[in-house]
């Protein structure tokens, strides 16, 4: 019986130790059929969704509604934009310069695009390791310096010193608990990264709204004569810089004016003439919500969308046009009166200047 007792316990024994072997590879396995950062990166389409990601970006900051929008913390903060939208405190200290990093528009700012440099990072560290066309690889590359560029120059613009995150991080990263840069360090990589896509063979133009030769050399443009001011006051050497490669562009013939105010309107120009980079949106795969903010408050014209009079024009600003200016005439830029949603033929008057 003893002996019996002894070979079931070392039967025992040899269950729990397989059990606990076998618990512990499947809770150490991955799915196969899950993407992950180390796995993904293997051809040529993950290279182009990658970077597709990370325009995404781009549009998060211009959501609007009841609460506002994080796109008008810049506006507000001129004093030149009014809003009839009690329940949106953030406007409300934007506009009475109470900005504090808990208001709800600096964290749109800042998550949005530091997750947008994110994704850069990702791309520009992994798809080099990719085999496909040598050209294209250096295209795509091109797109995410530029993108890294540009969520790094409005976050400089409107924070100042700000961590410079070049590299992906994870829960170890050093870089996750990265000191603040000064702005001279941020700018130095955001010319560093505008120069890498000036030369990464990218087109002059793209309509379907990627980035362009176009786009990247005119943000450099704006980049220069922005270091030449506040606060890097690099003056004359940079306005220089500034000047020359705003003519490159200007020489190209790539880009022109629109002849009429109203091609401003015209969905069929979109990406082409005037229209350097915009960002995208498509009707209802990736619609804009704008208008909700941007329609008066409660004057009936809207057949389609709430009106909060989230934000409008003060008339100081409309008047500061020069005399002629398009911009000021009625309907090509501002609406005062706009017609009744019920009755087209009754005219209504807004108020102020709405978009």
């Amino acid at each position: 019986m003893k002996a019996i007792t002894k070979k079931y316990k070392l039967l025992a024994l040899m269950a729990g130790t397989l059990w606990l072997t076998g618990c512990s590879d499947f809770l150490t396995e991955s799915d196969p059929s899950n993407f992950t950062v180390e796995n993904y990166f293997t051809k040529p389409a993950h290279a182009r969704s990658s970077v597709n990601a990370i325009y995404a970006s781009l549009r998060d900051p211009m959501g609007s509604g009841f609460g506002g929008g994080t796109w008008m913390m810049t506006e507000f903060a001129t004093g030149l934009a009014g809003t009839d939208l009690g329940q949106a405190v953030n406007s409300y200290f934007i506009k009475d310069l109470q900005n504090t990093s808990d208001n709800g528009y600096g964290v749109g700012y800042w998550s949005s695009y530091y997750k947008g440099i994110g994704n850069a990072n990702l791309s520009i560290a992994k798809i080099p390791a990719i085999t496909m066309d040598e050209t294209e690889k250096k295209r795509v590359l091109g797109e995410a310096y530029f993108l890294r560029a540009w969520y790094y120059f409005n976050l400089v613009q409107m924070f100042g010193n700000i961590p410079l995150v070049t590299e992906p991080i994870n829960l170890q990263s050093e870089q996750l608990y990265q000191s603040p840069s000064t702005a001279e360090q941020v700018y130095a990589l955001i010319v560093s990264d505008l120069k890498a896509a000036e030369a990464s063979g990218l087109p002059w133009t793209d309509v379907s709204g990627k980035v362009s030769l176009g786009a990247v050399k005119s943000l450099l443009a704006k980049v220069y004569l922005t270091m030449a001011g506040f606060p890097l006051k690099k003056g004359n050497e940079y306005y220089d810089l500034a000047a020359k490669k705003a003519a490159e562009v200007i020489d190209s013939k790539q880009f022109k004016l629109f002849s009429t105010y109203a091609d401003l309107h015209d969905p069929a120009k979109k990406n082409i003439e005037e229209n350097i980079f915009m960002i995208q949106y498509k009707t209802q795969v990736t619609p804009s919500n704008w208008q909700v903010s941007i329609i008066p408050y409660n004057k009936n014209i809207s057949a389609y969308s709430d009106e909060t009079g989230g934000i409008y024009a003060l008339g100081d600003f409309v008047k500061s046009y020069a005399t002629g200016d398009l911009r000021a005439k009625e309907k090509q830029f501002f609406y005062t009166t706009f017609t009744n949603e019920s009755n087209r033929n009754l005219s209504v008057d807004l108020g102020g200047y709405f978009i």
